[in-house]
């Protein structure tokens, strides 16, 4: 459970920098 609330949570600030990057992320994708 631990391992998965660390993944989870890494998963999440990911989400929050292509959230922030969005624009970038976006055209380099």
């Amino acid at each position: 459970k631990i391992g998965g609330k660390i993944l989870y949570k890494q998963s999440d600030i990911q989400a929050m920098l292509e959230r922030h990057y969005n624009p970038i992320l976006r055209v380099r994708k």
